[in-house]
């Protein structure tokens, strides 16, 4: 019995892959490279290619299965890439027709990969950029152009992009290796940069895992930041933990909720200026460093070394603290001001 069932489960196996129907279709176009390049598509993956040619040519693959050969035909013809050329820029959308009106019919097909769209753009490098992307992928090789990214849901990876750039993801894994000034703005995704110039904007719910950046200066909530090396940090954030292994120059930040944790900060940085309210505080400074510091403090805990002597003075609210003192003994070269609330602060 057991033999027969097993029969009958490999017999129906082989109709139902003998019935499947796959239709494919190529489109292919070339045009002249003009200043601006736009490309908006969803449930796609895209893949930017450079070339010295004076042009910029497109090839889509869609490939439909299923198992109804009118059906599937019909899906294919339904879809198509809309291209408009204009004086500086090309465009080319990615056009769904009436058989995918039904939103979560059409979510269904693509998630099961019964549907597949693929773009490959062959372009110069010096091209403007922009591509917005839904439940889609992105991949690129080195860029000198600038590129504006809307991406949601969906995977980004290039090399090194040399223009200013601007970053709108959602839902992403997001992977540069090196990246020049750069505007971020990020939910709900992983964000992994090699070498960064400035990047500016904000993010929430996000985790960044930074190698070198020159200066960030961010408006934070609930993120993660794991940063290797950094001159300057700016900005504000809400229940985030930033982690920083080594500092270079500068510090002004807020914080409410959440950690800032910076080590090895270099004993010729400028100043730092952290105002925290129940976010703790850990700096830890290199050896040799010339530091005048103030710190006004209310209900806080220290955990500090024998550099830091805090001889705290009442404020008028007979609540609030504040102390002040040098560390070493040439005149300071650095500034620390700490204003901190209900929180646990550690100088080292």
């Amino acid at each position: 019995m057991r033999r027969l069932l097993f029969a009958l489960f490999g017999i129906c196996l082989f109709v139902g892959s003998a019935n499947a129907v796959t239709k494919h279709k190529k489109i292919e176009k070339t045009f002249k490279a003009g200043e601006n390049l736009k490309i908006e598509s969803k449930y796609s993956k895209i893949q930017i290619k450079h070339w010295d040619n004076p042009e910029i040519k497109f090839e889509v693959l869609i490939s439909v299965e299923g198992s109804d050969d009118e059906k599937t035909k019909r899906m294919t013809d339904d879809i198509n890439i809309d291209f408009t050329e204009g004086e500086a820029q090309l465009s080319a959308e990615t056009v769904f027709g009436d058989f995918f009106t039904l939103k979560k019919l059409t979510n269904s097909l693509f998630n099961k990969g019964e549907i597949k769209i693929s773009y490959t753009v062959q372009l110069p490098s010096n091209v403007k950029l922009e591509i917005i992307q839904k439940d889609g992928d992105v991949f690129m090789d080195s860029h000198d152009g600038n590129l504006i990214l809307d991406l949601t849901n969906g995977n980004f990876t290039a090399e090194s992009l040399y223009g200013e750039n601007s970053f709108t993801i959602t839902g992403c894994t997001f992977k540069v290796e090196q990246l020049s000034d750069s505007k971020l703005n990020v939910a709900n995704s992983k964000v992994n940069i090699e070498n960064a110039g400035k990047l500016t904007g904000e993010s929430r719910d996000s985790e960044f895992t930074i190698g070198v950046a020159d200066n960030i200066s961010m408006t934070s909530a609930r993120d993660k930041f794991d940063i290797k090396e950094l001159e300057y940090l700016y900005g504000s954030s809400n229940f985030s933990k930033i982690e920083i292994s080594q500092l270079g120059g500068e510090v002004d930040y807020d914080q409410k909720f959440g950690h800032i944790n910076i080590f090895n900060i270099n004993n010729m940085f400028s100043f730092i200026k952290i105002d925290s309210k129940y976010g703790d505080v850990g700096l830890s400074f290199m050896e040799g460093a010339q530091i005048d510091y103030e710190i006004n403090h209310k209900s806080v805990k220290f955990d500090n070394s024998k550099d830091f002597i805090l001889a705290n003075k009442e404020t008028a609210d007979k609540k609030t603290f504040v102390a002040k003192g040098r560390v070493g003994d040439k005149k300071a070269f650095s500034k620390l001001n700490i204003r901190a609330n209900n929180c646990k602060i550690r100088l080292q």
